[in-house]
């Protein structure tokens, strides 16, 4: 789901898309396939499109609460307004490498310049986490949930 700072923007043609994907739809289909894992962290860790405008992108990982529950979160800006490539990454634990659930997996996104929050809802309240998100090239550094401040 998008967010412009605490009021809901909602795109009608991303609508769709963003619920399938962030409701953890991918992340179910290869609960049991490590090679369909391993594929996704194989294009995360990508150098990306060199001709791939870059997005400027800035990330604050940050708990989001909704329905009474806390999300692993993050608010993320552009410099430069575009459409990117988006991909985020959840982690057992504070080190960024053992994968738990992922949405996004290259779903192009217009960010404009507004702020925009994004969150897993699977693992609500599960303090040890970590993500790695990422906007056409830029990737955020591994953010540990344990430490980070709510949205």
């Amino acid at each position: 789901m998008i967010h412009k700072n605490k009021t809901l923007l909602y795109f009608a043609a991303l609508g769709a898309t963003l619920c399938t994907v962030s409701c953890g739809v991918s992340s179910k289909q290869n609960a049991g396939n490590p090679s369909a894992t391993a594929a996704r962290h194989e294009t995360l860790s990508g150098p990306g499109d060199p001709a791939t405008p870059d997005p400027g992108a800035s990330f604050k990982g940050c708990w989001y609460k909704t329905g009474g529950l806390w999300y692993q979160a993050v608010k993320i800006s552009v410099k430069n307004p575009g459409t990117y490539p988006f991909y985020a990454n959840l982690y057992y634990g504070s080190t960024c490498s053992k994968w738990a659930d992922d949405f996004g997996n290259g779903e192009l996104i217009q960010f404009g310049t507004f702020q925009y929050t994004f969150w897993f809802d699977h693992f609500p309240d599960k303090k040890n986490m970590s993500a790695i998100w990422q906007v056409g090239k830029d990737k955020s550094a591994c953010v540990v949930y344990e430490t980070s401040p709510q949205c």
